[in-house]
C-alpha cells in the first residue's frame, strides 16, 4: 500500500530555467512517464519559450536533483498544424492500469496539449511511435470551448488524459474558464 507522506522535505531543484532560449522564462507542470526504450524516465513539461519541452532521467531509482537532462522543445513532424502557431502544457495519455506509464494505443503514444484558436485555449492531440517523437499533430481541435454560458466558454486548459484499454476509450480532465459568471461560490469567473 502506498502512503502519502505527512511532511515533505525539499530535495533541491530538479530542472533549472535556461539562461537563454528554450525554458528561459518558465519551466514547470511536469508529466513524468517511464520510457521503456530509454530504460529511464521522460518528462514532458511546460516551458516558455516555446511552451513545451522534454527532459530525461536515465537513472530509474535516482530521480532527484541533478539527475535530469533538459532536451529542449518537443519535435512535431507537422508544426504547421499547431493551432495558433504554438502550444503548451503537454501531457501524455496514461495507462490507467499502470501508474506513470504511457498508454500505447494501436502501437502509438498519444499526447494532448493546449493550443490556441481564435484567442481561446483548446485541446489538440498528437501521436508518435516513440515517446521521444516526432509527434504528428491532428489538425482539428480535440476539445473546444463550450457554449457562451458554460463553464468552459472562454478557455479549455491544463488537460490530463487516461486510457481504458478494456473500453478502448480515453477519459480527459481539464480546467475550463467561463466568459460569464457561473453560479458557484468563491470565484464565479475562475477555473472549474
Amino acid at each position: 500500500m502506498y502512503e502519502i507522506p505527512r511532511y515533505w522535505k525539499r530535495a533541491g531543484l530538479i530542472l533549472p530555467r535556461s539562461a537563454e532560449g528554450p525554458a528561459s522564462d518558465v519551466i514547470g507542470d511536469p508529466c513524468i512517464v517511464w520510457d521503456e526504450e530509454l530504460k529511464g524516465w521522460r518528462m514532458f513539461l511546460f516551458c516558455q519559450p516555446p511552451g513545451h519541452g522534454q527532459a530525461i532521467c536515465l537513472s530509474p531509482n535516482e530521480v532527484g536533483a541533478r539527475q535530469w537532462e533538459f532536451l529542449g522543445p518537443l519535435t512535431f513532424s507537422n508544426p504547421d498544424s499547431l493551432l495558433g502557431g504554438s502550444t503548451h502544457k503537454p501531457f501524455i495519455v496514461m495507462d490507467i492500469q499502470r501508474m506513470n506509464h504511457a498508454a500505447k494505443i494501436d502501437g502509438r503514444y498519444c499526447l494532448v496539449t493546449i493550443s490556441y484558436l481564435a484567442g481561446h485555449k483548446v485541446v489538440q492531440q498528437a501521436w508518435a511511435e516513440t515517446l521521444g517523437g516526432p509527434w504528428k499533430l491532428e489538425p482539428d481541435v480535440l476539445i473546444t470551448v463550450g457554449k457562451e454560458d458554460e463553464f468552459d466558454s472562454k478557455h479549455v486548459d491544463a488537460v490530463t488524459a487516461y486510457y481504458f484499454a478494456e473500453r478502448q476509450e480515453i477519459l480527459y480532465f481539464y480546467m475550463g474558464y467561463p466568459l460569464q459568471a457561473q453560479q458557484r461560490t468563491g470565484s464565479p469567473y475562475g477555473s472549474a
